[in-house]
This record gives C-alpha cells, structure tokens and sequence, in this order.
C-alpha cells in the first residue's frame, strides 16, 4: 500500500501556473471505491490544509493539481518600509505534499484512508508563468545563476550587460529613479555560483557628469535575510538606507552629498539616481570610476511634481514607479435634499425672512477619481508599466505612509512596435481604496 510521485514541479516555483503532480500505486488500485489521496500542509505544521481525492486514469495514475490550494495560503508582504533585510514571511512559503490511497473492502463498505507519510516540499511564491512560454516550471535559472544575469525578481527593464571578466561580464544593470524621500526594495533570488549573504551599496555623488574630484562616498553592508534560505527583500531606498545608517542620513541630507548609489553583488547591479538631488547631466559614454559603472540611466524629468505607484509585479514582489507629471482629480458627488416650509407657522408672527432656505441638504457623499499621464516611455518600460495596469494590489506612496489604490482602467493599448510607437504615454485612472479622508 505505497503511492510513488512519478511527476512533480520543480521547486521553487510560482502559485499562479500548473503544479501537476502525477503518482502512482502499487497495484491496490483494483480494490473497490479506490482513489488517490492528496495531503497539503504547509511544511512544519501538523494541520492539514486541505484533502482531495481523485480516481485513477484509464493508466492507473491519478494527476493532482494543487495551485489553486496554494495561492488561498499566499498573501503580500507590506515590507516597504524595512531597514536592512528580511526574508519574505507571507509571499513565499513551503509546502508539504503527502500522497495515499483510500479504498473499501466492497462497493457499499466505508471508505478507509490511508494517508502519505513521505514528504514532498515545494516552495512557492506568487509569481506567474507565460502558459505559451514551452513550460509550468518557472525558470529558477534566470534568476539565481551568474549566466541568467540578474537575481532581482523584478522585470524592470535592464540595460546592457557590464563589461569585464566574469562573473562581472554576465550582469545586468538596472536604472531606478526616485526622490529622496522615497521608500524602495528589491527582492533577489540568491544565486547557486556564489551564495552571496549580503548586499553592498555604495554612494557617490555626480557633477556635470562626473564623479566629483574628492567623492563623497558612503558604503552600507546589509546582511542577507536567513530565515528563508532562498529569497532576501533588501530596503534600498533613500529612506530606507536613511534609517539604515546615520553617515547615510547625513549625506543624504547635506545639498553637497550623495545623489547615486549601486549594488555592487556578484549577479546584477541597480543604480539608484537621487532625482532632486541630481544635476541631470550624465556622462557622454559608459565609464567606470572604481567598482561603480554606468551603463545606463534615466532623464532627468522637468517637473518636480510627483506620484509613486508601488505594485505587485508578474514575479510576485514589489515594484516601483515614480510619474513626474501632475494629478488631476475628479470628484462626484450624490446629494439627497428636503423641501423646507417657506413659512414660520410656530410663531406668533410669520414674518418674511430671506435667509429661510426652501431646499435642505441633509446629507452629501462623494467618490474621488485620479487621472495621470506617464511621460513619453519606449517600448521596455511602456511593457514593464503594463504590469502595473494588471496588478491585484496597488499603493501610491503620501509622504510616509503607503496608500492602497484601485486602478479603474479597464482596457489599455500596448506599445507593440517600437518603430511606430517611438512616443508613447499611458494614462492611469486609480481610486483611493479607503476613501477620501485617508488620501488627500
């Protein structure tokens, strides 16, 4: 009376796609009212979350399905606000899958079942999978191996790779803008070459396009998270590294300091450009100046005026955007009024009086729509906002609080070449999730 898993998905992998497990008896499959059971626990509990039962194949197995399962047992992790690292808690989680048999000793006995003692764990976090992309399997190696390039979960567009010797030759650079006041995090993979456990960052401050002659640098180490061997959530926003570090807060609040930190890991490097802090003028070509490089970088906007969208990207995680253009808001209103008596009939007098209202409202509700425009965007990032328009879960950040937003969009036309679509904006229509009072 054994069950054996013939098939199952590789690990770790993504709640959002097909989780097929196939399994197999050994030969009780005969036995009346005979059905393969499915066992799910989230590993080191004893409570079961859930029991399915499904009846052979004309082949004798049975195939288990478990995702939808798994993603009712994922949630967020609001972790905008951390300093240093931490390990996602609620987004990524281990599953323990045990696989029996239930079966009768007649077609009119009660059913016994006999439960799986073998354990098989799959980690899972609540990313998607392309179904035309050849596979279920969500492809770890993309992420956590210095061929793949990068380990931040994140579909930010990247730019050229760096150039060097290996492990350097194979990175990809990421180019963030945001203010000094902003809140932001990456999310990485660690890769399998060098298991890094800690992240450096690296501040500088650029001048007319150039590291200035005496540089003001400040360098923070952050630890690796460990309670999940695999995934790490850095804060790396200038707030974040503001809380992190005193020489950091200093700097970031002297007008002669740092404007541009970098990663500096062995697989993937962002740079950060501190938007109102930065002059705008960049450097002609790709330079290097110590263990910084610059391959690409954003443009500076015009406008000081801002909105910062945090959202849930296809991979599960955080990402961030800020809109240099300005907001506009339309509000509608639902009034209900009552008709007043035009005259005092209580008194002993019923004198004219100008100021007595004939209509009364007596009660006014209203609902707030926000509008804004993207700046002009190429063909990568007007992919990347995509993601945006399509997230579950959307905040705006206001001074220092996150606020949830719902994007009421329901269509939008992608930028699907280039060559004819060399401008091209969105236009973002969202709604306080709470309501007024907490937005404006």
């Amino acid at each position: 009376m054994s069950v054996t898993v013939i098939q199952q998905p590789t690990t770790p992998n993504v709640a959002y796609t097909k989780l097929p497990f196939v399994v197999s008896g050994s030969g009780t499959t005969s036995n009346p009212q005979y059905s393969y059971v499915m066992d799910v626990y989230e590993s080191g509990s004893t409570s079961l979350i859930s029991r399915q039962l499904c009846i052979p194949n004309p082949f004798g197995v049975a195939v288990f399905e478990p995702s939808t399962i798994i993603q009712g047992n994922l949630q967020n992790d609001e972790f905008w606000k951390i300093t240093g690292s931490i390990s996602p808690i609620n987004s990524v989680k281990t599953f323990d899958l045990r696989f029996g048999e239930a079966y009768g000793t007649s077609t009119s006995s009660s059913v016994t079942v006999y439960t799986g003692s073998t354990s098989n764990y799959l980690q899972i976090f609540p990313g998607t999978v392309d179904i035309n992309g050849g596979s279920y399997n969500f492809n770890t190696g993309s992420f956590i191996s210095q061929s793949g390039g990068n380990t931040y979960l994140s579909n930010s567009p990247n730019y050229s790779p760096l150039t060097g010797t290996p492990p350097r030759a194979t990175k990809q650079q990421i180019s963030i803008l945001a203010n000094s006041s902003d809140y932001l995090t990456v999310t990485t993979l660690k890769d399998t070459d060098a298991t890094p456990n800690s992240m450096e960052i690296i501040g500088y401050r650029i001048q007319n396009g150039f590291i200035t002659g005496s540089p003001v640098q400040v360098n923070i180490t952050i630890p690796a998270g460990t309670t999940n061997s695999s995934f790490s959530t850095f804060g790396v926003g200038p707030q974040n590294l503001a809380a992190t570090s005193s020489a950091w807060s200093a700097s970031l609040a002297d007008p002669n300091g740092i404007n541009i930190y970098q990663s500096n890991s062995d697989t993937g490097e962002f740079v950060v450009f501190i938007n109102d802090k930065w002059d705008g003028v960049v450097p002609s070509s790709a330079f290097n100046y110590g263990v910084f490089s610059l391959i690409g970088y954003p443009t500076r906007p015009c406008n000081d005026e801002y909105t910062r969208f945090a959202w849930i990207n296809k991979l599960g995680f955080w990402d961030y955007y800020n809109v240099y253009n300005p907001i506009q808001r339309s509000s509608e209103l639902t009034k209900d009024n009552v008709n007043i008596p035009k005259l005092d009939y209580s008194s002993t007098l019923s004198p004219y009086d100008i100021t007595s209202r004939g209509i009364t409202n007596y009660f006014t509700d209203y609902s707030d729509s926000y509008q804004i425009t993207t700046e002009y965007l190429d063909q990568r990032f007007s992919t990347w906002l995509e993601e945006l328009l399509e997230s579950p879960s959307v905040y705006i950040q206001k001074q220092d609080e996150f606020v949830p937003v719902i994007i009421t969009d329901s269509s939008y036309i992608a930028n699907t070449n280039q060559s004819r679509q060399k401008l091209f904006q969105y236009t973002i229509t969202f709604t306080p999730a709470k309501g007024r009072e907490l937005f404006i």
